[in-house]
């Protein structure tokens, strides 16, 4: 068996710059008067909407070009009084409220201006981020009742926002005003561009449109109403809400209207990638209002264009109320709109309403023709108007009990197409299928109850009617053309599919013999012949289908995302030494559309005797996807927009490849990969490797390509006898950095690629935390300092995911805790007492510890030039280098400085003697970390300081003065 190494080598690792203070109070953060906009305590939250009600007084638009930063989780104890928008369009917030992933807990909101309720006012060219709203109250709301914001005026952003807890938004029972809107996220688009990505509303959160009977309520799940607007985006957002209202309601969206009714005030609407798991219904009060219910979107109005692509509805739609209008899964009653790749998989109830559809309920055409428009810009779609293309139905469309005037239409796909006398024939239904039950006392139908326009490759049940009123209200024939229209046995991959044509009247013709295909192929058949005209002339692009196991109970559906083949699967163990199995079943779709989603994970098992020799995952071209080692034979890798092969290779275990890597310390971290290029025959071969190519605080990121190097120029490793020969890659890493993954891909001189390693510090660690002795206790401290570091730097923040799945460290124990009093003597002890003796010309005036690949003590100084400083003399004991430099520091009112390198994680309390021209000192390591936890305000930064000391006291203690440590010592 090929041995494990479990070895720790000093590991120094290094940090950017941290003064020793940096904010003025440990407690309140929020001091604008000096440029600090940051959010601590709910007194800073307090000050921070007062400051947003004497703008409004002041008629300014205030933060404009400010981020207003939340620091720490905050739980309310107070009643939060919206700030002062008064009714007015002027804009009060335009500045950037980044949350920093913190959460706002425990928030009963209430009005502050008989208007609006929301934590934010009215919004202009502003940006909400990375901010979670937990267990809000808004019982008694008023015209726009959101707990993020009211109104979208400008260029607006909210983006990774979230809504969890018992959560409650509705206006007071009285409320007596003709529109109210309610919203998790954003309750109103009013003239503005708004975008609304990734974020979600959690299942025990309760939106209600409610108020005085016969006025007009609205509830939506991220945003209640766009009106007028430019353009309205939302995208990759989930609703888990229970949504209910008088009026609308939807699980995304509940109304896109232009009342100016003008093309110079369209309303562009494009909603993609959202998803609603929450039950929509009415509220039983209210009659003789045309209400209108929807998974995704309820209704769009004349002068608006929407596009609906990707989005899929599990909640159930419930009308009871009278006088409904149009109710859907996807939509309720749309004008000019195309639902592209979408599905509904909830059931669809409505009594005594009309236009009831299991995808949409009521269509009807605009009396212009504009085109399609998306944020791209136009798009020449195929069908310009009405367009439901490549969606299905598999939920239960009912409608009970029948005396509404306008009769009851009900449809497996759409209730009822209706167009205006001036553009017949224009709207199209392509590539639908329906296997949901439908059911009315009037007028139901699988595919449209009444339809009046071409329908291509529509499928239905069979034994089920596909169209129902097909003549017009004269009662002539209605004119339309429905080719290969049909009916299936079989959803699943052993159904029959008939195909045939139905005319005027019902004149059906369908074929005696089934096609070739199956109801799968049929479908993607179309998909294959349409998406090159589509693709040429849009953004759009039609999915092909796949069958699902069943779990999601949607039988077959379009895919979102693509097929895993497994070239290694349990039945072929035998012959292949071990098998794969992989996390996703055939297939990987994303019908949530958040990373966890996109993450595949496989588990290698080989065979007794058997040894993994390589395992890969490539994309369709053939080019490596990056596998990630969760330990313990598991793998994880992100999937691509395109088909992906697992692969995985066994050989008996005595014959296995000698890999390792291991990390070694002297002025800096450098981490060792031993790689046994002579076995994978690729001596004349390369290394392709991906890291962090710098570990400056601003600009840390991965190499944007792979760097590739020739084996031979690498050096043969000596040492321990299993490794000798292997060659050897030495890379380097940050504190903050410690989760991150080093790829390396080995090929042979003929450019196959053969094998590939992902390694990080900390899977180094966390192989050996449990340790009982100095190494573990070391491995330990890593850890912590690194996750310290990773919090103080933000680092996470300004790098959301690595390789494709969200960045974490895993720590051990309490990473966070106050120093013992052993610890704080000891510190004590250590930093003793520096000494500066200052010149009559030299004025030492700061230090900080910074570092970009070498750790450096920085000694500020006045009393030179900067000509002066390329003459002045200094040195330093100790083998430590010191040099005089100008930098960039814009807390230094003078940026000369000495520069002292050389400093190694187990010599950190050497006591070093530095000149500077007339100036001396005596300083060490610990005198830093003395002040800065003692005499700082940063508690980031002073928790931080501690994870330094207590990793440099693991580090004296596990390797004393030594600074290499080969594998085979431990």
């Amino acid at each position: 068996m090929k041995r494990i190494i479990a070895c720790l080598l000093a590991v120094f690792f290094i940090f950017s710059a941290m003064p020793i203070t940096v904010q003025a109070s440990q407690e309140n953060t929020w001091d604008p008067d000096n440029g600090i906009y940051d959010i601590s305590t709910e007194e800073d939250l307090l000050a921070f909407r007062d400051a947003l009600n004497q703008a409004k007084q002041n008629n300014d638009y205030h933060f404009e070009g400010v981020s207003v930063n939340l620091l720490q989780d905050i739980e309310m104890t107070q009643t939060y009084v919206s700030p002062d928008s008064n009714g007015s369009s002027e804009a009060q917030f335009c500045g950037t409220f980044n949350g920093n992933n913190h959460t706002i807990s425990n928030i009963n909101m209430v009005t502050g201006d008989n208007y609006t309720v929301a934590l934010l006012p009215f919004l202009g060219n502003a940006t909400i981020k990375d901010l979670t709203l937990k267990d809000v109250k808004i019982e008694n709301g008023y015209t726009w009742n959101s707990p993020f914001a009211p109104i979208s005026l400008g260029d607006d952003k909210i983006i990774n926002c979230h809504l969890e807890g018992n959560c409650i938004i509705q206006a007071g029972s009285d409320f007596s005003k003709n529109w109210n809107y309610n919203a998790g996220i954003v309750a109103d688009n009013y003239m503005g561009s708004l975008m609304v990505e990734n974020c979600t509303i959690d299942e025990n959160v309760i939106i209600n449109g409610r108020g005085d009977s016969e006025k007009y309520r609205i509830a939506g799940g991220i945003c209640a109403c766009a009106r007028d607007a430019t353009q309205t985006q939302i995208t990759g957002c989930i609703n888990n809400a229970t949504i209910t209202s008088d009026y609308i309601g939807a699980g995304i969206m509940g109304s896109a209207m232009s009342n100016k009714r003008s093309v110079d005030y369209m309303n562009y609407v494009y909603i993609t990638d959202c998803y609603n798991y929450g039950n929509i219904s009415s509220n039983d009060n209210t009659t003789n209002i045309s209400n209108v219910f929807a998974g995704i979107l309820a209704e769009s109005s004349d002068y608006s264009d929407v596009v609906i692509n990707r989005c899929g509805n599990y909640g159930n739609i419930t009308v009871t109320t009278k006088s409904a209008q149009g109710s859907g899964g996807v939509a309720g009653e749309l004008i000019s709109a195309s639902i592209i790749n979408c599905f509904n998989a909830g059931n669809v109830y409505t009594y005594d309403s009309c236009c009831t559809g299991g995808v949409v309920g009521h269509i009807r055409t605009n009396t212009y023709g504009s085109p399609i428009t998306t944020p791209n810009g136009n798009i020449y779609f195929p069908e310009q108007f009405n367009s439901v293309i490549n969606c299905y139905n598999t939920g239960n469309v009912t409608n009970e009990d029948i005396s509404y005037s306008s009769g009851d239409d009900v449809g497996g796909i759409i209730g009822i197409l209706q167009e205006h006398e001036t553009q017949q024939g224009h709207s199209s239904i392509n590539n639908v299928y329906n296997f949901g039950n439908i059911s009315s006392v009037g007028n139901g139908a699988d595919i449209v109850q009444d339809v009046r326009c071409e329908t291509n490759n529509a499928y239905y049940r069979q034994g089920a009617i596909p169209f129902e009123k097909t003549i017009e209200d004269d009662g002539t024939p209605a004119q339309f053309t429905c080719k290969n229209i049909g009916y299936y046995t079989s959803a699943d991959e052993n159904g029959k599919v008939y195909t045939g044509t139905i005319t005027g009247n019902m004149n059906q013709t369908i074929s005696d013999t089934p096609l070739d295909t199956d109801l799968r192929g049929t479908l993607n058949k179309y998909v294959d012949e349409t998406n090159a005209t589509i693709e040429a002339d849009s953004d759009f692009k039609l999915l092909t289908w796949t069958y699902s196991d069943g779990s999601d109970g949607l039988g077959i559906h379009p895919i979102f995302g693509y097929n895993v083949i497994n070239e290694t699967p349990e039945a072929d163990k035998e012959a292949n030494g071990g098998y794969v199995s992989a996390s996703a079943k055939g297939v990987a779709y994303e019908k949530i559309n958040d990373s966890e989603s996109n993450v595949v994970t496989i588990t290698v098992v080989p065979n007794d005797g058997k040894e993994l020799t390589n395992i890969s995952v490539k994309d369709e071209s053939g080019i490596p996807v990056n596998l990630t080692s969760l330990g313990s034979g598991v793998y994880s890798f992100t999937m691509p927009q395109c088909d992906v092969t697992v692969s995985a290779t066994f050989t008996d275990s005595e014959d296995a490849p000698y890999n390792a890597y291991y990390l070694t310390v002297e002025n800096n971290v450098d981490v060792n990969f031993l790689i046994d290029t002579e076995y994978y025959d690729a001596e004349d071969g390369y290394l392709e490797y991906e890291y962090i190519s710098t570990i400056e605080r601003e600009s840390a990121e991965r190499t944007s390509e792979p760097t590739v190097v020739s084996v031979e120029s690498l050096t043969k490793y000596h040492g321990d006898n299993d490794y000798d020969g292997d060659r050897q890659l030495v890379l380097q890493a940050a504190p903050a950095q410690i989760g991150e993954k080093y790829i390396i891909r080995v090929y042979n001189r003929d450019g196959e690629f053969k094998a590939q390693f992902v390694r990080s510090i900390e899977d180094y660690c966390l192989a050996i935390k449990d340790r009982d002795d100095n190494f573990g206790y070391l491995a330990r401290t890593i850890l912590n300092y690194g996750q310290l570091a990773n919090e103080y730097f933000e680092y996470a923040q300004k790098h959301e995911l690595v390789n494709g799945v969200p960045y974490s460290i895993e720590t051990v124990g309490d990473y966070t805790a106050q120093f013992t009093d052993d610890e704080l003597n000891s510190l004590k002890e250590s930093a003793g007492t520096p000494t500066i003796n200052q010149g009559d010309k030299i004025q030492v005036t700061g230090v900080t510890y910074i570092a970009q690949l070498d750790p450096e003590f920085r000694f500020y100084i006045d009393g030179v030039t900067e000509e002066e400083a390329k003459e002045l003399n200094v040195s330093v004991s100790g083998g430590l280098t010191a040099t005089v430099a100008k930098v960039d520091n814009a807390d230094e009112e003078n940026n000369i400085c000495v520069r002292v390198t050389g400093l190694s994680s187990n010599d950190f309390g050497y006591n070093f003697s530095l000149t500077i021209g007339d100036a001396s000192l005596t300083y060490n390591g610990y005198d830093y970390v003395y002040m800065a936890t003692q005499y700082g305000s940063n508690e980031k930064l002073k928790a931080m300081m501690r994870g330094v000391y207590r990793y440099a006291r693991a580090s004296e203690a596990a390797f004393g003065d030594e600074t290499h440590i080969h594998p085979k010592n431990h």
